[in-house]
């Protein structure tokens, strides 16, 4: 499989990434400074070190979902499954509670976060994907192509007659190659196994091009993509 090996930024400083049974186990930045990751047989994230030394550790369940996470500084966050493995409630430190709601097909529903705020997503003509997200008086629509790949994102406050957009578009292989708001653009190029190799950034400066080396015979790395779909809840803390 494919794995990044390096990553030149356009200043050309290089951040190296090795790995061990294909998972990445040491990070290099340009400074020399390095994170460290451990992983169990399964391959999950059991510990994560960063360049300061400090030290985050993660504990699963028998059904193999993280059950808990120990920050470095001390302060934990427990996670709480439903039989059909939906993440159903986040408590901290302090007690205090993050809740997600589903509906009967699995598509969550509402979202309640730490700071009680809530967001209800909303699902058009059937769709898996929610189309749109309602969160205080600011309202969002999503597009996406027969694939269920995001093609647009739309946000403004409700009754407002600025919306900010941003658009993304995707080659034949899937890969995204362009993605663009009001003030910036960015654009992928790909060699023929499908290996990010290029990104280009034209914001409200001059471009900037960063550049990656991958092992022969690589298959796709992904590097980037649009923010997580909405709707769709993240558990992973460190890549």
């Amino acid at each position: 499989m494919g794995q990044l090996t390096k990553l030149i930024n356009a200043a050309g400083e290089v951040t190296e990434y090795h790995y061990e049974a294909g998972q990445l186990v040491r990070l290099i930045h340009p400074d020399k400074t390095k994170e460290r990751f451990e992983r169990d047989a399964e391959g999950r994230l059991l510990s994560h070190t960063d360049a300061l030394h400090r030290r985050t550790r993660w504990d699963y369940n028998e059904a193999g979902l993280i059950h808990q996470r120990h920050n470095a500084n001390d302060t934990t966050l427990t996670y709480h499954w439903d039989k059909l493995g939906q993440l159903v409630r986040l408590r901290n430190e302090n007690n205090s509670e993050a809740r997600f709601k589903y509906d009967p097909a699995g598509r969550l529903l509402k979202e309640t976060g730490f700071d009680q705020e809530t967001t209800h997503y909303l699902y058009d003509n059937g769709s898996n994907l929610p189309t749109r997200r309602l969160d205080g008086d600011r309202t969002s629509h999503f597009t996406y192509d027969p694939m269920g790949r995001l093609l647009e994102r739309k946000a403004g406050r409700r009754g407002g007659e600025k919306w900010e957009i941003e658009t993304f578009a995707y080659d034949g292989n899937g890969n995204l190659t362009w993605a663009e708001n009001g003030t910036c653009k960015l654009q992928w190029f790909y060699d023929a196994a499908g290996n990010n190799m290029t990104r280009l950034v034209v914001c409200l400066k001059p471009a900037l091009t960063t550049r990656r080396k991958y092992l022969p015979l690589t298959q796709r790395a992904t590097c980037w993509t649009p923010r997580h779909r909405p709707g769709q809840i993240r558990t992973r803390h460190a890549s």
